[in-house]
C-alpha cells in the first residue's frame, strides 16, 4: 500500500485523476464539493494556495486490487511517479491546516468500495495527524496540533454513497467525537447555500482541550470551537457570512459557555439549527 502527497512532484494530471475518481463519485452533491480549481490552486507549490493562514494537503492511497490486503499492511510513502503499475487509486484524504489556531479540518476522506475493509481510512487519518503535527512544528514551533475537526451528515439523512450511521461508526473508530452543538456549514462558494444537515466532529490531539467529569462525560474547550469557526468561515471571500443569523447565534452561544459536551454514542443526531438562537439566549441568560 502506497501513500502519495499530491503537492510533492505536483502534476495537474494526477490531481485531475484524483478529482474524477474520488471526489466526483464519492461526493456527488456539487454544493458540498470543492471545485477542481480549488485543488489545483491549493496544492500547487507555485500556485496561490487557499489563503495566507491555511495549508491544503491531499494524500492519495494506492493499492494492488488483486492483493488480499488488511489493516495491518505496511504503508510506504512515495512520489506518484514511483507507484507500482499494478496499483490503483484506492482512496484519498483532503485536509486544511489553520496556522493561527493550530488546528486542522479534515474536509474529505473516502475509500473506493472495492478497496474497503483494508484499513485504508485509518491509514489516511493517521497521515492527517502526522501532517498536522508537522505543520504545527513548521508554522508554530509547537510539537502538537490541538485537534482535527471534521463534518459528517447527521443520522437519518440518506445519500447514495454510504449509510450515514455506518459512516459515523467508522469516524468514531478513528477517534472522532460529536460536538453537541448546533452547527451550520457556510457556503463553499460565494452566493451558495449553507448546509444545515451536517454535524461537527473532533479528534482531540491535545488532552488539555478536554475535561472529563466524574461521570466520564467529556467536554471540549468552547474557545477551540470558536477559533475553528473563525478560521473556517472565510470572511474576506464571503462578506455576508457575519450578517447571517447562524453566525451571530453561534458567536453568542460560544461566548456564553465554557465547554461543549462530546458524544461517542452513535448514531449522532444533528442539533436543529432553529434551536441555536434559543440555546444561545438561554446560555447568555444563565451566565448573566
Amino acid at each position: 500500500m502506497y501513500l502519495v502527497d499530491l503537492s510533492e512532484s505536483f502534476d495537474p494530471k494526477v490531481v485531475r485523476s484524483f478529482y474524477q475518481q474520488i471526489m466526483v463519485p464519492m461526493f456527488p452533491l456539487e454544493e458540498e464539493r470543492d471545485t477542481l480549481e480549488y485543488f489545483l490552486n491549493g496544492i500547487n507549490p507555485a500556485g496561490p494556495g487557499i489563503g495566507e493562514e491555511e495549508v491544503l494537503h491531499v494524500v492519495c492511497c494506492y493499492a494492488d486490487p488483486m492483493a488480499c490486503g488488511s489493516a495491518s499492511d505496511a504503508v510506504e510513502w512515495v512520489p506518484h511517479t514511483e507507484v507500482p503499475k499494478n496499483c490503483q487509486l484506492a482512496g484519498a484524504v483532503c485536509f486544511e491546516y489553520y496556522m493561527t489556531p493550530n488546528i486542522t479540518l479534515l474536509t474529505y476522506i473516502a475509500a473506493l468500495p472495492s478497496f474497503r475493509g483494508r484499513g485504508i481510512g485509518r491509514k489516511l487519518v493517521d497521515a492527517v495527524e502526522e501532517y498536522s503535527c508537522e505543520d504545527a512544528m513548521e508554522y508554530n514551533s509547537i510539537a502538537q496540533c490541538r485537534a482535527i475537526f471534521a463534518e459528517t451528515h447527521g443520522h437519518g439523512l440518506i445519500d447514495d454513497v454510504m449509510d450515514c450511521t455506518a459512516r459515523q461508526k467508522v469516524l468514531k473508530s478513528y477517534g472522532f467525537e460529536h460536538i453537541v452543538f448546533p452547527y451550520v456549514q457556510p457556503p463553499l462558494a460565494k452566493g451558495g447555500k449553507s448546509a444545515e444537515d451536517l454535524i461537527l466532529l473532533v479528534k482531540v490531539l491535545s488532552e488539555h482541550e478536554v475535561t472529563t467529569a466524574a461521570d466520564n462525560v467529556r467536554t471540549l474547550n468552547g474557545q477551540l470551537v470558536y477559533q475553528f469557526l473563525e478560521a473556517f468561515w472565510p470572511y474576506e471571500e464571503y462578506e455576508d457570512v457575519k450578517s447571517r443569523e447562524y453566525y451571530q447565534a453561534a458567536v453568542d452561544y460560544l461566548s456564553a459557555v465554557d465547554t461543549l459536551e462530546l458524544s461517542t454514542c452513535v448514531p449522532w443526531t444533528q442539533v436543529p439549527f432553529n434551536q441555536l438562537p434559543r440555546a444561545a439566549a438561554a446560555a447568555i441568560a444563565a451566565s448573566a
